[in-house]
């Protein structure tokens, strides 16, 4: 019995000493983990006809030109670009992607950025496939549809005129281009229909679906995909884990690491 509790005791404190530990580790800049976030216009088609419904959603490069999101932002037959800007234009600009995965369970989709597009960069996330503390600070991030958001959209497609107005109009835009953080710690893990997902108390909304969440460190952990209607401010993330077969098996280039403590990210 004595041991037993002693046994408890000493993993209580190891587990406490790793959480400390987790607070204590450098932090990645914020902005390199936004810049890997990207906003999603999808087409959806309807049945055999050819009708579509447009969509949006968020998500995430793992490197130069592959970049995933949930599938159901980009189910098989829809068709996504990335809406972005062109610094120097000062314009919208859509980037074209291509489907090479998509699956309901789990709820992924993988795509890639035409070759056209080679001299946009975006920041790449690496993966963190270790264990993963209740209570670790997490970044849940990408670009909800909000009221907010969706009025920007609109008064900068309606301005015009002047030199000065148009710079006005490219404040707007980068409002709507500029995704939106969630901060949050994790609750648990959690398994759904043989899905792992990580929940947390983030408050993921309706067009953050797809995007990215992150330890404090810059390490991506999973993918916002759920929020609990009959909670407050509990969301459900796919654990990376579930992506990376899916990778290996289409043979795409992406980073990984099983540690944190030892992670530094230098920007």
């Amino acid at each position: 019995m004595n041991n037993k509790v002693l046994i408890g005791s000493i993993s209580g404190l190891i587990g406490v000493g790793m959480l400390a530990m987790s607070f204590l580790l450098p932090k990645s800049d914020l902005n390199v983990m936004m810049d890997a976030s990207v906003k999603l216009l999808c087409e959806h088609p309807i049945g055999e006809t050819k009708r579509t419904v447009e969509v949006v959603g968020s998500a995430f490069f793992i490197n130069s030109d592959t970049l995933v999101t949930n599938e159901h932002v980009s189910p098989i037959g829809s068709s996504c670009s990335i809406l972005t800007a062109d610094e120097k234009q000062r314009d919208p600009v859509l980037l074209d992607t291509r489907q090479l995965w998509t699956s309901e369970n789990p709820d992924i989709a993988v795509l890639q950025l035409d070759s056209e597009y080679e001299g946009y960069e975006f920041s790449i996330a690496n993966l963190y496939t270790g264990p993963i503390l209740a209570g670790t600070p997490v970044y849940g991030i990408g670009f909800p549809s909000t009221g907010a958001t969706e009025t920007s959209f609109a008064k900068y497609f309606e301005s015009t005129g002047t030199e000065n107005e148009l710079k006005g109009n490219y404040n707007l835009l980068q409002a709507v281009l500029k995704p939106q953080v969630f901060k949050g710690v994790v609750s648990s893990e959690y398994i759904h229909n043989q899905v792992s997902y990580v929940q947390t108390d983030a408050s993921l909304n309706p067009g953050i679906s797809g995007g990215p969440l992150f330890l404090e460190t810059g390490q991506l952990i999973g993918i916002n995909t759920l929020i609990d209607n009959q909670a407050e401010d509990v969301g459900y993330s796919i654990n990376v884990n579930e992506l990376i077969p899916i990778l290996s098996k289409l043979s795409i280039e992406f980073y990984s690491e099983s540690r944190s403590l030892n992670f530094v990210r230098r920007v």
